[in-house]
C-alpha cells in the first residue's frame, strides 16, 4: 500500500485513477444486482444498463476531482 514512488506519479493523480475504477466496479454492481437478465453473470463482457449509462458521461467515465494535502490537484489528461 505504501510503496508508492510520488516523483513518478503523485498521489492526486494515483487517486483519481483509483476513483475511476471504483466506479468502474461499482457501475458493474449494480448491473449484476439489478439487471442480472441482461449481464448474467458478468463474464462474458455483457454490458448493462447501468454501465451503458456510465458510458454516456463525459468522456466514457466519471471525472474525478481529487486534491492532495499540500494543494497538488490531479492532471487532467486527455485519456
Amino acid at each position: 500500500r505504501y510503496d508508492h514512488n510520488n516523483s513518478v506519479v503523485k498521489p492526486s493523480d494515483r487517486r483519481a485513477k483509483e476513483v475511476v475504477n471504483e466506479y468502474r466496479n461499482k457501475f458493474k454492481k449494480l448491473d449484476r444486482v439489478f439487471a442480472p437478465e441482461v449481464v448474467g453473470n458478468g463474464a462474458d463482457g455483457i454490458v448493462g444498463p447501468f454501465e451503458m449509462a456510465q458510458g454516456r458521461f463525459c468522456r466514457g467515465k466519471v471525472i474525478p476531482l481529487c486534491a492532495g494535502w499540500f494543494g497538488e490537484i490531479q492532471r487532467i489528461s486527455k485519456e
